[in-house]
């Protein structure tokens, strides 16, 4: 084999050089594709943790409104229905907060 390398270099000194730049340059773009997929990993996990982040964000907001706000509770967590007596403040505090949950399954779901 080196007696063939050797005689090939001999002859043919540039086709030589050139057939070791041609597989120099196999293997720096086969690491270079390898890279790439390595990156792409990383990218998509750290995108998976941010959406994480977000969600668990959103989530501990809408819990603080029924620590402010534990009358809230039991119209969303057991169904209970709103009556017609209870007062306009009560009411507002009700659709704000259905808007918030509404807000957060949208956001939710475009992630």
């Amino acid at each position: 084999m080196k007696c063939y390398i050797s005689k090939l270099f001999n002859r043919k000194p540039l086709e030589f050089i050139g057939t070791i730049f041609s597989v120099l340059n196999t293997v720096i773009a086969v690491v270079g594709i390898w890279f790439v997929v390595v990156q792409i990993g990383n990218l998509r996990d750290s995108l998976d943790s941010e959406a994480y982040n977000a969600v668990s964000t959103q989530l501990y907001d809408l819990d603080k409104v029924f620590v402010e706000k534990p009358n809230l509770r039991p119209y969303f967590e057991e169904g209970r229905k709103i009556d017609p007596s209870i007062s306009d403040e009560m009411r507002n505090d009700i659709l704000a907060y259905a808007t918030l949950k509404l807000d957060f399954i949208e956001d939710y779901y475009a992630q």
